[in-house]
């Protein structure tokens, strides 16, 4: 691809992420996208095929900086999982516009409910998977049930930041702690024996 059509179809895509956070996929306007890109609504299509192909883009390239980042794996199980739990908050806290696809588009059907399922079953399968490894090696409670476990944890990162959307300003605790470590305190006082 040359690097003006990259350049296009980059642009395509941030304003399309833009709009789709705002207005969520039924309420996003293939014209306002083009208008916000600077772009002709053909355009959108040529390069995306449909709405329906851009919202897809645009979530797994969202999606994808999500679920790359990864914590060490070889740590013990409660450090594993309080560093995929910091990373889950640290990448979608830098992107908003996942968060609000995420929350916003898990209300309605179609490819947009389809995609922010994928996303956020995707996570808790990775979460799930550390706790049920910290079951088996006597980390963590096998009273626990893994799958819970993940959904509460995604629950709790997904609603901190939308709460501090609503806010307007970023938690912050009085002890200058970051309100991740509270969501890893919680589920690991639990956890653990």
């Amino acid at each position: 691809m040359h690097s003006r059509e990259g350049s296009r179809r980059a642009r395509i895509a941030a304003a399309a992420e833009a709009e789709f956070a705002q207005f969520g996929y039924a309420g996003a306007r293939v014209q306002r996208i083009a208008d916000r890109a600077r772009v002709n609504k053909q355009l959108v299509f040529y390069y995306f095929g449909s709405k329906a192909g851009l919202y897809r883009a645009v979530m797994e390239e969202s999606s994808n900086r999500l679920l790359a980042a990864s914590a060490d794996a070889d740590a013990r199980a409660t450090r594993h999982l309080s560093q995929e739990l910091r990373l889950a908050h640290a990448v979608l806290g830098e992107n908003p516009q996942l968060v609000r696809l995420i929350v916003y588009d898990s209300w309605t059907g179609g490819v947009a409910r389809e995609l922010a399922d994928t996303i956020t079953s995707e996570l808790c399968a990775r979460l799930s998977a550390i706790v049920s490894q910290g079951q088996g090696v006597g980390y963590f409670r096998d009273d626990a049930d893994p799958d819970t476990i993940a959904r509460q944890a995604v629950s709790l990162i997904l609603g901190q930041l939308c709460l501090d959307s609503v806010a307007g300003t970023p938690h912050q605790e009085p002890s200058g702690r970051n309100p991740a470590d509270d969501i890893c305190d919680i589920l690991l006082r639990y956890l653990e024996w």
